[in-house]
């Protein structure tokens, strides 16, 4: 898929994506055991970080248990029973705590 592709189809998958989300988060029940984790979203290369352009304002350098990355955190928190319960997206320099 290239850049152009993305940057069209983007927009129209967004919102029904966020609805399909809302609605999860919805159906789940709060049950008061939740597990909560992060993971990293890479939006570039380590050596392409000076040139990347895309996100240059909101994306930033961060670290993982798998070694340093640009881009952003995804944090999900789930119930017991595995039921998504809420999705933050942050820059990648978040702390997890």
């Amino acid at each position: 898929m290239t850049y152009q592709r993305f940057a069209e189809t983007a927009p129209t998958v967004l919102m029904p994506s966020a609805r399909f989300l809302k609605f999860r988060m919805e159906m789940s029940d709060n049950t008061g055991i939740y597990v909560i984790d992060s993971t990293p979203l890479r939006v570039s290369m380590n050596l392409r970080i000076p040139r990347h352009k895309v996100f240059k304002d909101i994306a930033q350098r961060g670290e993982s248990s798998t070694g340093r990355f640009y881009g952003f955190r995804l944090h999900m928190v789930i119930n017991h029973v595995g039921r998504l319960m809420s999705v933050h997206i942050s820059a990648g320099d978040f702390d997890d705590r």
